[in-house]
């Protein structure tokens, strides 16, 4: 049996831009956590970022929550968000996790 805490894990962004509504998330297949939401519109993915394992994406994630608790609009969805905005700030943070091995909590 296959330690699911080890497989690399994504922390991704989709969205509706039509709708400016986001969601901040992590998964081991993105594309497929996707599909299995069930949600009034629609989404595509916009940006994803691999951890080593789901510990990794997990502090990732949160990290990603608190740098933008400004454009929370409810759980786990944001408004105002760009894949640049994205990429920037979670290789940023998954640099300062790799260097420091601690979390942001």
């Amino acid at each position: 049996m296959r330690d699911i805490h080890k497989l690399t894990t994504s922390v991704y962004l989709i969205g509706n831009d039509a709708l400016n509504y986001y969601k901040i998330g992590m998964a081991i297949n993105p594309l497929r956590r996707m599909k299995a939401l069930s949600l009034p519109f629609e989404v595509k993915l916009i940006a994803s970022i691999e951890m080593r394992n789901r510990f990794e994406a997990l502090d990732l994630e949160q990290g990603l929550h608190i740098h933008y608790a400004d454009r929370a609009l409810q759980g786990e969805w944001f408004s105002n968000m760009t894949a640049k905005d994205f990429m920037d700030s979670a290789e940023t943070l998954a640099t300062q996790y790799l260097a420091t091995k601690r979390s942001w909590n």
